[in-house]
């Protein structure tokens, strides 16, 4: 009689730490989903940030082109202006000489 109740405790006991350990093991995966789903978002953030990193690049590299052009723009304006310059004064010498 005392071996029957001892070993309907144990069974009892047994489901109970079953149960138990049921439970934990949904936690687990639960966890386990959630964390790989971070992981993919987390991966999807680093793509994008790269994708936009690259874009600053080509357009930080288009800037510099166009300000190089700009300079060579500039410099050939201050020569034509230095040749309209000269222009000007041999066209007064010019009219001086003849008048």
């Amino acid at each position: 009689s005392v071996l029957l109740i001892c070993n309907q405790h144990n069974v009892s006991l047994v489901c109970i730490v079953s149960v138990l350990c049921c439970i934990i093991s949904v936690l687990c995966c639960i966890v386990s989903v959630l964390c790989c789903i971070i992981s993919v978002l987390c991966f999807i953030v680093s793509v994008l940030c790269c994708i936009i990193s690259v874009l600053c690049c080509i357009v930080s590299v288009l800037c510099c082109i166009v300000s190089v052009l700009c300079c060579i723009v500039s410099v050939l304006c201050c020569i034509v202006s230095v040749l309209c310059c000269i222009v000007s004064v041999l066209c007064n010498c010019l009219i001086l000489f003849i008048f």
